[in-house]
């Protein structure tokens, strides 16, 4: 088995942990990764019986020599969507089974074949209105230090 790519989905450990006993979950480590094994592998390992280990960080360069050697220890891995888009291209992901996988409970906006989104985040506009005079609405104008000038953080 190379590597099913998804997100915090019971479902989809429930599929790619079927004949096992274990099974690793890969992630960015830190206090997201204790918080995706403290909401749902916990609770997936003393229901399904399953032990979920963990792993990290998430590396391209890693799973790319996992799968050349022919030795992929991760079965799910959190990921962002590019990430996923190139390393389904490269042929280094397995496709879902969506016969073990609702497909019919997923956003179709943040799942494909290789992948299901697992969280959304999104990135903020933000000034000090004391210190800038208008109002940037985009990034181009963040950027624009004539339009606006001063520091940026």
């Amino acid at each position: 088995m190379r590597l099913i790519l998804a997100g915090v989905l019971a479902g989809l450990l429930s599929a790619t942990a079927a004949k096992a006993d274990e099974m690793v979950f890969t992630s960015w480590g830190g206090t997201t990764q204790e918080a995706q094994a403290k909401s749902w592998a916990e609770p997936f390992a003393a229901s399904s019986g399953i032990k979920v280990l963990q792993d990290g960080p998430t590396d391209y360069g890693k799973l790319k020599a996992m799968v050349d050697a022919k030795n992929v220890t991760w079965d799910v891995v959190d990921v962002e969507m590019d990430f996923a888009i190139k390393a389904a291209k490269d042929g280094l992901l397995e496709p879902i089974d969506f016969a073990a996988v609702p497909k019919a409970d997923l956003d179709p906006r943040f799942s494909n074949e290789h992948a299901v989104g697992s969280f959304y985040y999104s990135f903020v506009l933000a000034w000090n209105k004391g210190a800038v005079s208008g109002e940037p609405t985009s990034w181009a104008d963040m950027f624009d230090t004539k339009k606006f000038p001063g520091k940026r953080t």
